[in-house]
């Protein structure tokens, strides 16, 4: 008792104090008094809230503690400021002002205004370009399909009665030369598949492989490239042009290689962008100027193909002289125009304009005067230093030892050693083997085992090795000119690649590097490291210094120009990607063409996996670079293979270039997939006129072009398919069997039908013809037309039936194909003649047919036979899945039967025997449905049995 007392006075304490803590609560000031009631909608009072949050800081730093115990003594501190608020304001009323809250309104108002009509516009962008888009969807696969239906109704001989053309179609031109065309004689049979209709039909990604071509769009880049790869397009005006210029190149090429007749395509190359003026573009002329350079006129196609792709056999040793000795010879001619130039600015700026005579010869400055001049105008960029100057052998005001080197330099070697001999009587005192040093090595040009480039005999070699070891290599006073012509001329010191003290530009210490190489006819490998300096030793320094070494100069040429003339080609078309995809394709196709390119052949394309399968580049089992020739080439086209089909043709069609078997599997994968992805069938493959004649394609104009014998035959015009890996074979076949994958059913049975495979094709309308016949309702009629954008498969069977009856190609077809087509067809009639109510008809059809038992002569043992047949699947698939419906249309003729006879006034012993015996084939009927109920749809046998109670 005396604990609940206690709970009491301890309850009543806190009552009290909660009391006195409410009412003080209403003394205190609130900060929000001043807002309005709240009719606003989410983003304005997001706004509000935000403003109040800003604010709140500043009110609250006035409510201090002063505040509250004014407050606790029951003053209202918000009515106090209030009031002396109102009093600064009418004391001071022209210089305040006064909030508005109807301003922040109007403005918060004018804010959600603009954000809800800019979501209202975009909102209806979306629609709109929704709207438009699945416009021109239905408008363009309507259009590729009208085309496709064309060609299939043509290909099996229906003329234009059967098509309903849409007008105002109207194709996009192409402005390529008419070579591009389709041929004459395709062109009678399908005049309007020239023009590519489907440009834009076929937007969306191929569902193939891609193994070769790669998709048109998105993916498909190759993965050791820069991301900002400039791809080419060519639906943009200043790339149209080019592409189109290189196009007409590629199909002149095509046409040379048919013709068996060698073509200097890289002179055709360089010809289409000498006149070029933009940077990019005359890089790219450089370099079919140095490779006009390395491979004559008269070359063949892949005359260097066995000693490229062996590049380090001594097979493979004239190849790689041939190589140092062009790069000597361009970078020499291009010193020579250097030193012209300055020659020319000196003539030009002579009032007499021009020189003296014993300047010229035959009216031109000869090289020497040049080098002379040269040598003297440039003395304080050349011997700007101080231990060159104190060190210069000077012959009548004249440093001997600079003009001889850089007559060498400008390749004029002849006026070098007349230079030399003149001041024979200076040199003797130095060393009086110079001159016979010199001599050897001008002449030794001739000699076929220096490989073109210039060397010594071995006694001269040693000579000049211990001349230089001994008086040159580490004399400080020596002409830094004279060690340069010695390190040359013997090849002396190769450990150290570069001349020191000597001004060098990119371009001269690349002339210094190929004069240093020592190959001569024999294998590198016998060669000691320390006396040899190989075309691969040098590759190898161009590798690790890389492009940024080169293209840190400003000078000619660029890091494309360098790999080009050390050989390394493979480097140097994936480097040309840096100026544009068209060039380095180009470039590839020019190397290629003479076999001066290692392609990755068709095992190691297809089968390669892993994080390098779609490398541009990459090494051998050698050690050698190759590039991925083929998808270089199928990438390409991706942005024009269904506008220009035959372009892109053309272009895979160069894949095989090699002639190699590897190769010509690449091209005939690129083909197929090019034939499945553009569907242009009739252009790419040909035609099939009404009376069974064949017009080739493009594809069989240009099989010589895959290294394949004709394999047509001559008195049939058709294709021999006894060699099952014929090309034709392989393109054709192939694409149908993967189209047919993919469930475009009528574009492979087009494909089967200009591969000649009748049998195949007869099989693929048997499928339609049971597919359809199945899934259409018995009492809806089957149109051979069905409707505007489909093909009836029981149109084309019929024709098919009669063509192939009166034509040789019948004997191609099985029996039991043919057999099964006409059966489907005399179940497409049952149908038709059951729509129209000719109910007797259709059981004298049925019975004809012999698929299920309707005689009265029916067995049990009978019964059970054709039910064997179904069970044990020995029926045709496409037979046996209308089973079900011929059962349902035989009963409900039957009850149609049966109750006219039991409306007729005339009911006699014929007509009761009539319907006596329709009884009896509805129990056979019922009999047979119940053997084989478990392999027709559950809903056919509940149908039948509701049938069988309606006559009972």
């Amino acid at each position: 008792m005396i604990k609940d007392q206690q709970n009491f006075k301890s309850f009543s304490k806190w009552s009290s104090a909660v009391k006195d803590l409410v009412e003080s609560s209403k003394n205190l000031p609130t900060g929000s008094s001043d807002i309005g009631s709240i009719e606003l909608g989410s983003k304005e009072l997001k706004k509000r809230i935000h403003d109040l949050r800003t604010s709140k800081s500043e009110k609250e730093a006035n409510f201090t503690k002063a505040h509250y115990l004014l407050a606790g003594s029951g003053i209202v501190i918000e009515d106090l400021e209030s009031e002396i608020k109102s009093v600064e304001l009418q004391n001071s009323l022209e210089n305040s002002i006064v909030p508005s809250h109807n301003g922040v309104d109007f403005d918060s108002h004018l804010n959600n205004k603009k954000e809800e009509n800019i979501l209202a516009a975009i909102e209806q962008s979306l629609t709109t370009a929704s709207r438009d888009f699945d416009i021109f969807i239905n408008q363009n696969i309507t259009m590729d399909w009208r085309k496709r239906k064309q060609e299939i109704y043509e290909s099996f001989g229906f003329g234009s009665k059967y098509l309903k053309s849409s007008k105002g179609e109207k194709t996009k031109a192409s402005s390529l030369p008419k070579m591009f065309s389709v041929s004459s004689s395709s062109s009678s049979a399908n005049v309007e598949s020239e023009n590519s209709t489907s440009q834009f039909a076929n937007w969306g990604k191929s569902t193939i492989g891609h193994s070769v071509l790669g998709p048109r769009l998105g993916g498909g880049d190759f993965s050791d490239l820069p991301k900002d790869t400039k791809l080419t397009n060519v639906n943009s005006i200043s790339m149209r042009e080019k592409f189109e210029k290189f196009a007409v190149i590629i199909y002149e090429l095509n046409n040379s290689r048919q013709q068996l007749k060698p073509v200097h395509i890289i002179n055709n190359f360089y010809d289409a962008t000498k006149d070029a003026t933009d940077s990019r573009t005359r890089q790219i002329n450089e370099c079919w100027k140095i490779l006009n350079g390395l491979i004559d006129k008269s070359e063949p196609q892949n005359s260097y193909f066995d000693q490229y792709n062996d590049f380090k056999s001594k097979n493979s040793a004239n190849l790689r002289g041939k190589i140092i000795k062009n790069s000597i010879k361009y970078l020499e001619s291009q010193f020579l125009k250097h030193v012209d130039v300055i020659y020319r600015k000196r003539v030009n700026s002579d009032d007499n304009s021009g020189a003296s005579t014993d300047e010229m010869e035959n009216g031109l400055p000869i090289h020497l005067n040049k080098i002379k001049y040269y040598v003297k105008s440039q003395k304080k960029r050349l011997f700007e230093k101080e231990e060159i100057k104190r060190s210069l052998l000077m012959v009548n005001d004249v440093p001997i030892w600079a003009l001889i080197f850089y007559l060498i330099r400008a390749g004029c070697y002849t006026e070098a050693l007349e230079v030399a001999e003149e001041s024979a009587s200076i040199f003797k005192k130095i060393d009086s083997n110079f001159v016979t040093y010199l001599k050897s090595f001008i002449v030794s040009t001739k000699d076929e085992n220096s490989l073109g480039n210039h060397s010594l005999s071995t006694s001269l070699q040693n000579s000049i090795q211990q001349e230089f070891n001994t008086n040159i290599k580490n004399n400080d006073l020596v002409d830094p000119y004279r060690y340069a012509v010695y390190k040359i001329i013997g090849k002396c010191d190769l450990s150290k690649k570069s001349i020191p003290k000597i001004f060098a530009s990119t371009e001269d210490w690349l002339w210094t590097n190929f004069m240093l190489i020592n190959e001569r006819n024999q294998d590198y490998l016998e060669l000691s490291k320390y006396e040899s300096y190989t075309l691969f030793d040098f590759q190898k320094n161009l590798i690790q210094y890389g492009a940024a070494y080169f293209n840190g100069s400003s000078n000619f040429p660029t890091y494309i120009h360098v790999l080009l003339l050390g050989g390394l080609f493979e480097l140097a078309v994936k480097y040309a990607f840096s100026i544009g995809e068209l060039e380095a394709v180009h470039l590839a196709i020019g190397l290629a063409y003479y076999g001066l390119l290692r392609m990755s052949d068709y095992d190691s394309i297809i089968k390669k996996n892993g994080n390098n399968a779609n490398e541009l580049t990459a090494t051998n089992e050698n050690g050698l670079y190759e590039i991925n020739y083929a998808r270089l080439i199928g990438y390409y086209t991706r942005s024009f293979r269904v506008s220009d089909t035959i372009v892109a043709l053309e272009y895979l069609l160069l894949i095989n270039l090699a002639g190699n078997n590897k190769y010509y599997k690449l091209s005939l994968e690129a083909i197929r997939e090019l034939v499945i992805e553009t569907k242009e069938f009739s252009i790419l493959l040909g035609t099939i006129n009404k009376d069974g004649t064949r017009y080739p394609g493009r594809i069989e104009n240009r099989q010589q072009l895959l290294y394949v014998e004709n394999e047509k035959d001559e008195k049939s015009g058709t294709i021999n398919k006894s060699d099952k890996s014929s090309y034709l074979y392989e393109i054709i076949e192939q694409a149908a069997k993967r189209i047919g994958e993919e469930g475009r059913v009528y574009d492979s049975l087009l494909l089967y039908q200009l591969s000649e495979n009748h049998d195949q094709v007869i099989k693929i309308i048997n499928r339609l013809l049971g597919d359809l016949l199945s899934s259409t309702d018995i009492f809806q009629p089957i149109s051979k037309e069905t409707n505007e954008q489909e093909c009836s498969p029981i149109e084309i069977g019929e024709k098919l039936l009669k063509t192939y009856e009166l034509s040789p190609s019948s004997l191609e077809i099985s029996s039991s194909s043919r057999e099964i087509l006409k059966k489907l067809l005399d179940i497409a009639k049952i149908k038709e003649t059951f729509v129209s109510g000719n109910y007797e008809t259709t059981l004298g059809l049925i019975k004809e047919l012999d698929l299920i038992p309707i005689s009265t002569k029916e067995n049990l043992t009978s019964i059970r036979m054709k039910c064997q047949e179904i069970n044990q699947q020995q029926l045709d698939y496409n037979l046996m899945k209308n089973v079900g419906n011929l059962l349902l249309i035989a009963m409900n003729c039957i009850n149609q039967l049966i109750s006219k006879s039991d409306q007729s006034q005339f009911f006699n012993n014929v007509r009761l025997a009539q319907v006596n015996e329709l009884e009896e084939i509805a129990k056979q009927i019922m009999v047979f449905a119940g053997m084989i109920q478990y392999k027709m749809p559950k809903e056919v046998y509940i149908k039948l049995t509701s049938l069988e109670l309606v006559y009972k």
